[in-house]
């Protein structure tokens, strides 16, 4: 790195990081007497991150000088999946654009390119890969990911050769919680297959296997399930063993192959377990593998990396923030020698400061053998800025929260469970919030005997607890604790509890409705720290339930018990009658319309207007853009007339390229992307009322037209579904990251509105939204367009989502009976022709003429635009 590019980068660091990173760096790689392991403890909020990109830079230009080192590797391993892929970009310093990201160690055989990086200019390549402990150490016996068992399944299917029915066996043994082994085949092995396996983990992942129990134990379970159409119930507990090793096998791999200079841990304190060998199982044992390779130095981050203290009745159940704290230096020092000596002088120093004699010599001596493992920067006091509830006011502690108390401490008394007043202090309620507290082990048990469960209940009358009846009756609960009257007052009393979400910073109009009441200068997120397991489960659930009461009751409703919200009516859900699509309206919110969306942007308007405009200016001036858009509005008022509300605005794309490519790709595909928009969900098919509104909006398309007469409100209804409508805020919001604004151009061109890879992705976002609003609290609120563009997920691209040609159609025949399968008579494939020909069969699909041959269908005719597009959709990098 020139020296130009380490100014600018120091440049941005505070004094006390530089200093930090320095001594981290040194500590790490220069020093003799280095354990290759170092802590920065930084207080929250003093930039521990920024400290991690300057030790990776030192690091990167450091390695330049070593000769046995070829590739630089730097893993990062990060608690949350989401936290570790926005860190890892700032992580990357290079600036050879070799950033990559695996969540699982299984995965990182689907990566060759991380462990093959590009050279950057005369500087050795570095690798950046961020993985999180929970999906890459801790095994268990899960089964894992559909995507880790394609992986495994491609690797030994090939090694074991397996064919035909020993084939079949194998699919059905890695299928796992996918819903069918066709679909496990078809969705996860043809998109494993598509990519590349990187060859040292997959040689070495061959070698261990052959070398284990697990080669035997699968190839009898093969021999096994060979012939069966499902798996026992032995048989799948056998499997799960079995790939639970599999699995952590290839993750063995990857540690060896991929040999790790720099292992950076975030928050580690969340997954402390790891790094101790001696308790932490098998996954510390993976993990103390990843930390001791020959040239990994390790660098934990961490605000509080062990307990700062140990309450009395905690130290009851053995917890020791002391024995804590010896822990983690051992796992630093890497030696019980040097902490040893940290113990003697720790003692020695509480000896005299109880006894009066001078500290100086011995704390200093600490000092300067904890700065060899730790560095640590604290804020001063007179720094700090902390807001807090007001809990000093005139009636905030009442009287029947003492009682409350007092009752507590003699259930805590009878089951013999130390509790002190920080209990009832942390947590209202804190009786009906006891899990993860030895005094809930042994109230639950004492309730178990006659004689204690008697004494125990003449104890709890005078407690503080949610009684079930006023629950379920929506009855007002008080909060029974000051802190929580504060926090409620602050949160509730103003209602921001109307507010689907939080209002826009940067709004493209004037708000109404709800937010018209709320300043978006006072409304503010709310966050909460505390030590005791119980505050956060009784907060969230007081606060949640004082919501769902005000919208049910509100609503008219006064029973809350589970069928009297089932019995609530979800407007989102897609219905049937007479075998017809009959919430086409509801398909129309989630359904992308360019047109529409193009016409009735907010931030034109925005643009159009010198100030931000009503509400309702702002549906004045889509008005005049929509009716361009679906015409004139009729006059009818008739039930048949509704058909056109979602008919007109799709009508506008119909003469578009992008309608043209839409009606030949399979239905199939948009209804999976409207109903499972999680890529990981593996279970269950499309509903038959989803994919028949599918089917009606592509004849829609393809020139289908209402028989009724036009509306009288088509044109509102057109304009409040192109304002807020989640499908067209997903389609503004994602074309305008593929094609920016140009330059002199007052509106914004909608990228791919006759691209038909971008399409196909933009269902999954509004089906998320939906989802969210099938929830019957949200069921009840007022329905107000969105106010706001909001990228709500990634989408992904479902082009390839198409079904395999020559692969038989497999349809239901009768409830035993499957046409497709090694064995059904002649008369099941009759009933199976006579089902298949009067429903399902799209037109062109061939039927067998004898009844021992398979139902096939032949290919569906793939529009060459549509082909033209996916082979440069493939072709791109990334």
């Amino acid at each position: 790195m020139t020296e130009p590019t380490r100014n600018s980068r120091t440049g941005a660091l505070s004094d006390f990081q530089r200093a930090t990173a320095e001594h981290a760096f040194r500590r790490l790689f220069l020093d003799q007497d280095s354990s290759r392991r170092f802590l920065v403890a930084d207080e929250t909020g003093l930039g521990k991150t920024h400290v991690a990109r300057e030790v990776i830079a030192r690091t990167l230009d450091h390695l330049q000088d070593v000769e046995h080192v070829g590739r630089v590797d730097i893993v990062y391993v990060c608690s949350n999946a989401d936290i570790a892929a926005q860190n890892i970009r700032k992580l990357n310093v290079s600036g050879s654009g070799s950033e990559s990201f695996a969540t699982r160690l299984s995965l990182l055989i689907m990566q060759p390119d991380v462990l093959k990086p590009t050279v950057n200019g005369d500087r050795k390549p570095a690798t950046f890969v961020a993985f999180t402990p929970a999906t890459s150490f801790q095994f268990g016996w899960q089964m894992g990911t559909a995507t880790e068992r394609a992986v495994l399944y491609l690797l030994l299917r090939d090694h074991l050769g397996l064919r035909r029915a020993r084939r079949t066996a194998a699919e059905r043994i890695f299928q796992g919680g996918v819903g069918s082994r066709t679909r496990f085949v078809d969705a996860y092995v043809s998109a494993v297959r598509r990519t590349s396996f990187e060859c040292s983990i997959r040689n070495a992942f061959l070698q261990a296997f052959d070398r284990s129990e697990e080669r035997a134990s699968l190839v009898s379970l093969i021999d096994e399930v060979m012939g069966r159409r499902s798996l026992t119930a032995s048989q799948r507990e056998q499997a799960r063993t079995i790939v639970g090793n599999l699995r952590r096998m290839l993750a063995r791999a990857a540690v060896h192959a991929l040999e790790p200079d720099l292992v950076i841990l975030d928050e580690f304190q969340r997954f402390r377990n790891l790094l101790d060998v001696r308790t932490g199982g098998e996954a510390a044992e993976l993990a103390h593998t990843f930390f001791t390779q020959s040239d990994a130095h390790v660098l934990l981050l961490s605000a509080t990396p062990y307990k700062p203290f140990t309450y009395a009745e905690e130290a009851v159940e053995g917890a020791d923030h002391y024995a804590d704290f010896l822990k983690t230096l051992e796992f630093l020092a890497a030696s019980d020698e040097p902490v040893d000596s940290v113990r003697t002088d720790l003692d020695a120093l509480r000896q005299a400061a109880l006894t009066g004699a001078p500290v100086s010599a011995i704390r200093d001596r600490v000092q300067a053998t904890l700065r060899r493992w730790i560095a640590r920067t604290e804020r001063p006091e007179g720094g700090r800025t902390t807001t807090t509830l007001d809990t000093t006011a005139d009636g905030s502690v009442r009287a029947e929260d003492f009682a409350g108390y007092v009752a507590l401490r003699r259930v805590a008394d009878e089951v013999r469970a130390p509790l002190s007043v920080e209990y009832w202090k942390s947590s209202p309620y804190f009786l009906n919030f006891l899990n993860g507290y030895r005094v809930g082990e042994r109230v639950r048990e004492d309730m178990k005997v006659p004689e204690r469960r008697a004494r125990l209940t003449t104890h709890f009358s005078g407690a503080q607890r949610l009684a079930k009846s006023d629950v379920g009756q929506f009855q007002p609960v008080e909060w029974g604790n000051a802190r929580m009257r504060a926090l409620a007052a602050e949160m509730l009393d103003p209602g921001w509890w109307r507010l689907l979400w939080m209002p826009p910073s940067l709004p493209y109009h004037r708000l109404g409705g709800p937010y018209k009441s709320v300043a978006p200068t006072t409304i503010t997120k709310q966050l909460i720290f505390s030590s005791w397991v119980a505050a956060p489960s009784a907060i969230a659930s007081l606060l949640s339930y004082e919501v769902q009461r005000q919208i049910f009751t509100q609503a008219g409703q006064s029973e809350n018990t589970p069928a009297a919200r089932a019995a609530i009516a979800n407007r989102l859900d897609y219905r049937m009658t007479d075998e017809r699509p009959a919430s086409m309206s509801a398909l129309a919110l989630f359904w992308p319309q360019p047109t529409l969306a193009d016409q009735t942007d907010p931030l034109d308007a925005a643009r159009d207007h010198d100030e931000p405009q009503d509400v309702e200016r702002v549906m004045e001036w889509a008005r005049e853009r929509v009716e361009q858009v679906v015409g004139p509005a009729g006059g009818s008022s008739a039930p048949a007339s509704a058909a056109w509300h979602w008919y007109a605005p799709m009508r506008a794309d119909r003469d578009s390229a992008l309608a043209s490519a839409l009606v030949e790709v399979p239905r199939r595909t948009f209804a999976e992307a409207l109903a499972r928009p999680v890529a990981e969900q593996a279970t269950g098919d499309v509903p038959r009322a989803l994919d028949a509104h599918v089917e009606q909006a592509l004849r829609a398309l393809a020139g289908w037209t209402p028989e009724s007469e036009r509306p009288a409100d088509l044109i509102t209804t057109s304009v409040l579904l192109g304002l807020g409508a989640p499908g067209n805020i997903a389609w503004r919001a994602l074309s305008r990251l593929r094609q920016p604004r140009r330059p002199g151009n007052r509106t914004w061109t909608m990228a791919g509105c006759g691209d038909p890879r971008v399409w196909p992705a933009k269902p999954v976002l509004p089906a998320r939204h939906g989802a969210a609003h099938r929830q019957p609290a949200r069921a009840l609120r007022r329905a107000r367009p969105r106010r706001r563009e909001c990228v709500l997920a990634q989408g992904r691209s479902l082009l390839h989502r198409r079904r395999t040609p020559g692969r038989p159609r497999r349809v239901c025949a009768s409830p035993r009976r499957r046409v497709g399968s090694r064995r059904h008579d002649g008369r099941g494939a009759h009933l199976a022709r006579q089902h298949c020909a009067a429903r399902h069969l799209p037109q062109g699909v061939g039927l067998p003429g004898h009844g021992h041959r398979r139902v096939r269908r032949r290919r569906y005719p793939v529009p060459e635009p549509l082909r033209a597009a996916v082979r440069e959709h493939s072709a791109q990098p990334g």
